[in-house]
């Protein structure tokens, strides 16, 4: 049927630019009223993310997460639970091996609920307790309990790094294998002596201490010392009664070989 030119609602040509317009203005007022409801729930979600309870159990999810992935790098390890679904359930050893890791995971959730719980009560703003390290311009930040083993191994990457370099000068400069080997570690030994002016604790709880080795000596040996903080600095300086640099480089840095 075809359209009557006389019909009042049938729009002109001159009245469709006018159409044209108002859609464009209602399309672009829905976008902008989806634009600020989108932002609104982001910034609700954003604000429940902070409230304690998320932040534990984010925490916990993390920690999980990183379960499973260690898991997939390395395996599940056959414990104790394994063990006894093995012995005790009469598992195969692939469901068996499978318990221990849905258990490990749970377990992980575990350590996650309660570093966030800890993290919560000391007011720090991180998910988990973290700690700082640094060494020889190598810093970074590793979970609470971790610092000290991240700092022992900036410690061991760097002495290895600065062997590799001595090793290829003297083999340039004319050094057979052997002696560019004692050539390097005789330097890298001086060179990482002169970093022992100050030794770094990473201290339980999260934060660092810094002091001479003399100064670190007399804490670790002072009954008065907190026996935490004594434990930190046996685990990461050393327990001898006559601690040296030297004889700290000799029981922390591996041989390094070529």
């Amino acid at each position: 049927m075809p359209l009557d030119p006389n019909d009042p609602l049938i729009p002109l040509p001159w009245q469709m630019d006018r159409i044209r317009a108002y859609r464009a203005g209602k399309e672009l007022a829905a976008e902008e009223d989806a634009l600020k409801m989108q932002k609104l729930r982001l910034d609700i979600e954003e604000k429940l993310s902070e409230r304690p309870e998320s932040k534990i159990s984010k925490a916990a999810e993390l920690y999980q997460a990183m379960e499973q992935l260690k898991q997939e790098q390395e395996g599940i390890p056959f414990e104790a639970v394994a063990k006894q679904a093995a012995l005790d359930e009469n598992m195969n050893l692939l469901e068996a091996n499978k318990q221990q890791g849905l258990y490990n995971i749970e377990q992980a959730g575990l350590r996650g609920k309660m570093a966030g719980i800890e993290a919560q009560l000391t007011g720090q703003k991180s998910l988990v307790p973290t700690e700082q390290y640094k060494y020889q311009g190598v810093s970074g930040t590793a979970l609470g309990g971790q610092g000290a083993a991240q700092l022992s191994n900036a410690r061991r990457n760097v002495f290895q790094a600065d062997y590799n370099d001595f090793y290829d000068m003297a083999k340039f400069q004319g050094a057979d294998d052997q002696q560019a080997h004692q050539i390097a570690i005789q330097k890298s030994e001086q060179k990482a002596l002169k970093s022992q002016d100050k030794i770094v604790i990473a201290l339980p709880g999260g934060g660092t201490f810094a002091s001479t080795p003399e100064k670190i000596n007399q804490m670790r040996d002072d009954p008065s010392t907190p026996q935490e903080i004594r434990d930190a600095i046996i685990a990461q300086w050393g327990a001898g009664n006559k601690q040296t640099a030297q004889s700290w480089l000799s029981s922390r840095i591996p041989k390094a070989v070529k």
